[in-house]
């Protein structure tokens, strides 16, 4: 509220993911990390410019893991602010292996 009072504006932070949660049930079926499974990466977004791709799932945004109830994707962006730079986990099922990147949150178009 108060940055709307300063600049009559809301500026909110843009990932730039589809996702589906792959909750822990699924996760212990199918024999993956629990976590957001991407769909879809909007091009020139945060997720875009991080090396996110298709079928990563992203297990932890910014040290908090994402458990598809408290801990939603969606939720987890929305804690930070435009412009902070996150580390993002993720799973690549084609490496079989957890690696970390970068991002850095833009503004919601």
């Amino acid at each position: 509220i108060k940055q709307f009072h300063e600049t009559g504006e809301f500026s909110r932070p843009f990932f730039g993911i589809q996702y589906t949660i792959i909750t822990k049930q699924a996760a212990l079926a199918n024999e993956l990390p629990q976590g957001a499974y991407v769909r879809d990466v909007v091009p020139n977004s945060s997720a875009d410019s991080a090396g996110i791709k298709v079928d990563d799932i992203i297990t932890k945004f910014g040290g908090e893991k994402i458990d598809g109830e408290k801990n939603t994707l969606a939720n987890l962006v929305n804690k930070h602010k435009v412009g902070d730079k996150i580390e993002v986990e993720i799973y690549r099922d084609s490496d079989k292996k957890t690696q970390t990147l970068q991002v850095i949150l833009q503004e919601a178009k």
